[in-house]
């Protein structure tokens, strides 16, 4: 699914090897909030999230309620808003008191528990990891009593208000999993307590360009994978969230749809076989954070790197990307008919032979036509401007270098040539 950011322009709209990678500082990388519901899919997207977790600064790990999951308050209110799941099927199920909880729901804090367990592995193959104990230190309850309700300030919106209001420049990604409810209360507590004073206008400008909210409903950019990480879950795989859920018959792969009727379940999706795939639903909302040198270009060969590394206490034991840079210049003014010459530069942590390639990025690129390379599959090369470019077109080209490890794994570098007179 693609990956979608919108900005918020109205607040109430919503063991160490020496030899270890280095990476940027974590200062420079993408301040995040994850704020997620008890759903598999949403579970899935935490496990990936948490192997990237050495690019991103985590400020929060949100626990949140959807039309899906809703915690209630435990003081007997019912609820029921209509065309939910609830009402689907002709069924009729609702007012509850809650939804598709557990009264002992601790997904976050079972996903940061095993990245505890793996974290020695993980260490070793990129000292950038957090430690446990940071991670622990932002986890929060969000607003999960009820669908959609934010009447009153949580943990988790008191967490997200004080990230945006705080002092440091650059924006902050809030990764909306579940519902909206813990962001949007944020944001209300933001206007009641400033909307009637002298900054207001200034905070509001602020919070607006500082709150990128990544949901996973409208379409704005494009995630390009080499094998789709999203979707729906596969209900073959996987596991039951809640035990007696007629909607989850995750994990009951031997069961064919008539038998998980005649079980009880409601089968809004076919089963599929176990382990043909295993859906995780929010992943789109933080792969174009993650700098594998070229927007919106992922990998899952990256994911399955990542994975061996949580089981793999050597760093000669697994692999591990390959660097690559491009000396001089990456953004070039030209003009038409003028030839440039350009020099990538790799180097692989493991040793591993690396191949490259050259190629014209046509997405992006304003110059409509196709260019000739003189060498794509080196690293030196040449291109000529071709003559019918015009002032102001771009042509973007791709320096691609991939290894010969187990999985292979690919990385980018990206040359713009500026079409002058």
């Amino acid at each position: 699914m693609p990956y979608s950011v919108c900005s918020l322009r109205a607040l109430l709209l919503v063991a160490l090897a020496g030899c270890a990678t280095s990476a940027p500082p974590v200062a420079n990388h993408p301040r995040v909030v994850v704020t997620t519901d008890p759903e598999l899919d949403d579970a899935n997207s935490l496990i990936r999230y948490l192997l990237y977790s050495t690019d991103f600064r985590t400020e929060g790990l949100i626990y949140a309620s959807s039309g899906f999951h809703w915690k209630g308050d435990g003081s007997g209110k019912k609820l029921s808003v209509p065309n939910r799941e609830y009402s689907r099927f002709g069924l009729n199920l609702c007012p509850c008191e809650s939804w598709r909880w557990t009264p002992d729901e601790h997904f976050i804090d079972v996903a940061v528990a095993t990245y505890e367990q793996m974290y020695p592995n993980l260490r070793v193959h990129d000292r950038n990891y957090p430690t446990p104990a940071e991670l622990k230190t932002k986890i929060r309850w969000g607003n999960v009593e009820f669908d959609g309700d934010i009447a009153k300030d949580t943990p988790g919106s008191d967490l997200i208000k004080a990230l945006l209001l705080d002092d440091e420049p650059g924006p902050v990604y809030l990764l909306a999993w579940g519902g909206h409810s813990t962001i949007a209360r944020a944001l209300k507590s933001v206007q009641e307590q400033y909307s009637a004073t002298p900054g207001w206008s200034a905070i509001y400008q602020k919070v607006s360009r500082k709150a990128i909210l990544s949901p996973p409903a409208i379409r704005t950019t494009r995630t390009r994978t080499t094998s789709s990480p999203t979707g729906p879950t596969s209900v073959g795989d996987g596991k039951q969230m809640v035990q007696g859920d007629i909607f989850d018959y995750c994990g009951l792969s031997e069961y064919t749809a008539d038998q998980l009727k005649a079980k009880g379940y409601i089968v809004w999706t076919p089963p599929r076989p176990k382990g043909e795939f295993l859906g995780e639903g929010d992943t789109f909302t933080f792969l174009n954070l993650l700098d594998y040198g070229l927007v919106g270009y992922g990998a899952q060969n990256d994911f399955t790197a990542r994975l061996r590394w949580s089981v793999t206490p050597t760093y000669a034991g697994a692999n591990h990307e390959p660097r690559v840079t491009i000396r001089g210049r990456s953004r070039i003014s030209a003009r038409p008919g003028e030839t440039i010459r350009l020099q990538g530069v790799v180097s692989d942590p493991d040793e591993n032979v690396v191949t490259v390639r050259w190629w014209q990025w046509k997405d992006v690129g304003a110059y409509p036509g196709r260019v000739t390379l003189t060498n794509p599959s080196a690293l030196a090369t040449s291109i000529r401007v071709p003559s019918d470019a015009s002032a102001g077109q771009t042509i973007h080209l791709i320096l691609e270098a991939t290894d010969n490890g187990t999985p292979p794994l690919t990385r980018y570098q990206r040359v713009i040539i500026s079409v002058t007179h």
